[in-house]
């Protein structure tokens, strides 16, 4: 038997923590790049929707994800399952973590899809520059790439302290290639184009450069829940008793470089948090988890922006059986990308505990092209 399960606010879940009409701002609440009456609008919406919310007896506190997990138990312990195994896409791998916490004992298998890391900072060197340095070893490990594009990262790095030399307006430009890039990393139809719009970069051919970003067609319609902004704000309001210790990159990155390139994605997310009056969560909810001795499997997609693979490297630490799967040129949400391969692993896993003779299936497909410009 399979159970679908909506958590609070969420699906055919009631209530919902949603507003109607919101969804028409842009309720990307981690803009910080955006004019100030349009920061102004948005944080003044968010305020006004949180508190009819409440006015209406929904609060938004009570939509966390302990909350969630102990609805799973409860629903566990209603259907009297003994033990039963959990498929977690993306915000449902958050739930999927803190019911291991409470009902690890009643759990036999777990699959994390794209995992979240409630701990991850967007401004911290492992999530700025590690999809860039992956690709910059790649194209340096093939002949024909690396006879293009030699020393792709000591050319990136020049060309980030020359955007930036020139104060804040050039600071701006240097961000904006380096998130431009970023993006590039994270799309199947651009990847290979990275090392050439750093080449193009560096022979100062700066539109050149940008005209081999591709485009990726827009996300399917607005969403006006305010589920996902609830959890991330209370993850950023919260301050651990100690400093807090920013994620490595793959390698030192030079700290000038790191400093232009910084988003202040978290502390523009402050504000807005305050103003729909979030409190933090809690030191339980950000405590590490005890070492989980469960079979967890996590797929991971090369180019899913929105759970990059650190996400799992970084989650994987606390557990102690894991098998990681990594699969090309492959966005947000593997299951719903290769129903037939992936789907056969999670199978195989689910049913016997092991991925071992089910994984031959990734090695087929599409791999990382990468964009030769021709002539000079």
């Amino acid at each position: 038997a399979v159970i679908f399960f909506d958590h609070r606010g969420a699906g055919r879940s009631t209530p919902k923590l949603r507003c109607a009409g919101i969804a028409s701002l842009d309720m990307d609440i981690r803009i910080v790049d955006r004019a100030l009456a349009a920061r102004t609008e948005l944080r003044q919406a968010l305020a006004g929707c949180v508190e009819g919310l409440r006015r209406a007896g929904v609060d938004p506190h009570l939509f966390g994800l302990d909350d969630n997990a102990r609805d799973l138990e409860d629903l566990r312990r209603l259907l009297a399952i003994p033990q039963w195994d959990i498929y977690a896409i993306s915000y449902g791998t958050l739930q999927a973590d803190f019911l291991l916490d409470i009902g690890r004992q009643h759990i036999r298998r777990v699959v994390m899809d794209g995992a979240v890391d409630r701990h991850f900072d967007e401004d911290a060197p492992d999530a700025q520059f590690n999809s860039l340095l992956r690709i910059f070893d790649e194209c340096a490990a093939e002949t024909a790439c690396d006879a293009a594009y030699p020393e792709l990262e000591r050319k990136y790095f020049g060309i980030i302290r020359g955007l930036g030399d020139g104060g804040s307006a050039a600071t701006a430009s240097a961000r904006d290639f380096h998130r431009l890039l970023r993006l590039a990393s994270f799309s199947a139809a651009s990847r290979g184009a990275v090392p050439a719009m750093v080449e193009l970069a560096a022979r100062g051919q700066m539109a050149a450069a940008r005209a081999r970003f591709i485009e990726q067609p827009a996300n399917p319609g607005p969403d006006d829940s305010l589920i996902d902004f609830v959890q991330a704000c209370r993850f950023a309001l919260y301050r651990p008793e100690g400093p807090m210790v920013p994620s490595p990159a793959l390698r030192d990155i030079p700290a000038d470089v790191n400093r232009l390139v910084a988003s202040g994605i978290r502390a523009g997310m402050i504000p807005n948090c305050e103003a729909m009056g979030l409190q933090p969560a809690t030191a339980q909810t950000m405590a590490p988890r005890a070492a989980l001795d469960v079979p967890t499997l996590f797929l991971d997609g090369e180019v899913d922006g929105v759970t990059p693979p650190d996400f799992a490297v970084n989650i994987a630490k606390g557990y102690l059986r894991t098998d990681s799967l990594l699969f090309p040129l492959t966005p947000h949400w593997v299951l719903a990308a290769h129903p037939q391969c992936a789907g056969a692993i999670t199978r195989r896993f689910l049913d016997v505990g092991s991925i071992e003779g089910a994984t031959a299936c990734i090695s087929s497909l599409p791999r990382t092209r990468w964009d030769l410009i021709t002539g000079n």
